[in-house]
This record gives C-alpha cells, sequence and structure tokens, in this order.
C-alpha cells in the first residue's frame, strides 16, 4: 500500500511539474524508477525485470529510431528532435517505466497513452483550454500510468506485470 501510494504521488507530481514547466526534473523520474522497480521486484523478484527492462528498453529505442528517420525525412535537425519534436524528459520517462510492465503491456500502454495524450491536448487546444502546442507527454502518461496503476491495485484480476489477463482477454486463453 506504500509504494503504491508513493507510485501514484510521484506519477502525479510529474504530470503537475510537466504541465507548468514543460519539463520533468530527473530527482522525480530516479526516484520514480526506484519505487517502480521496488513495486514488482517485491512481487517478481529481482531477477525476473531484467528480460523485460532489456526488451522495453528496445521497444523505445526502435521508437526513437523511427522518430530520428522521420525527422531527417522532414528536413529536421538533431537540436528540433530533442527540444522540439520529443523532449528529455518524456524519453527518460518512457525509459523509467520499462521495469514496470511486461513487453505486451508496454505496447499496449505505450500506444494506447500516445492516442490518448494526442486526443486529450488536441481538444484543450481546440478548446482554447491549453495555450502551449506541445504535448506534456511525460505528464500525460504519468496520469495513464497512474489510473492503471489504480485498476490493478483495486482489481485483483489485473497484473501489469503479467499478460496472462491481457491474453485471456485477446484470446480466451
Amino acid at each position: 500500500m506504500i509504494i503504491f501510494t508513493i507510485e501514484v504521488v510521484l506519477l502525479i507530481i510529474i504530470l503537475i511539474q510537466d504541465l507548468q514547466k514543460r519539463s520533468v526534473s530527473w530527482i522525480l523520474l530516479v526516484a520514480l524508477f526506484i519505487v517502480l522497480t521496488m513495486h514488482r521486484s517485491n512481487e517478481e523478484g529481482i531477477r525476473q525485470l531484467v528480460w523485460p527492462f532489456l526488451i522495453n528498453s528496445l521497444i523505445i529505442s526502435f521508437q526513437l529510431v523511427l522518430v530520428k528517420l522521420w525527422c531527417l525525412i522532414k528536413d529536421c535537425s538533431s537540436k528540433k528532435l530533442l527540444n522540439k519534436v520529443i523532449g528529455l524528459g518524456d524519453i527518460l520517462f518512457l525509459y523509467c517505466i520499462t521495469v514496470f510492465l511486461t513487453p505486451l503491456n508496454y505496447l499496449l500502454y505505450s500506444i494506447t497513452g500516445l492516442i490518448l495524450s494526442l486526443i486529450i491536448w488536441s481538444l484543450l487546444i481546440g478548446l482554447k483550454i491549453a495555450k502551449e502546442r506541445t504535448v506534456p507527454l511525460a505528464g500525460l502518461l504519468s496520469i495513464w500510468l497512474a489510473i492503471l496503476t489504480t485498476v490493478e491495485y483495486s482489481c485483483t484480476s489485473i497484473n501489469l506485470y503479467s499478460d496472462i489477463f491481457l491474453l485471456n482477454e485477446l484470446y480466451g486463453i
């Protein structure tokens, strides 16, 4: 219960900080990584975290290579890639949560999180609630993870570190 509470509080602080400053403190990200690692290692053991961490890190790295290729095609400079296309805090946040989810759950989380972030921020810009055009991606993804973590905590049949629930829902296994 204590680790869960700390997770949610850190995720909410990341949202607030990203909305206000359009940046996230690296200390918060380190703290989040440590807390998420503690959470999963209590359930799975530290040795069980290595492969999902590595696979999820490869997934992010592959996505970043694709973004870099897109930027090269669009004739963006490397400086624009890091400052204008995606922020360093967004990238570090994505790496922080690699230890928390299985690769299948990570893919589902990142795809749904990116889509929801785009929809929510587009609506906020369209309604003139948001003045900044840049998306606070780490903040929006953090609140999405807080929601999923809360659902996992309150529903014992859902485990974000197991693909069984997801595979059962998708394929009836």
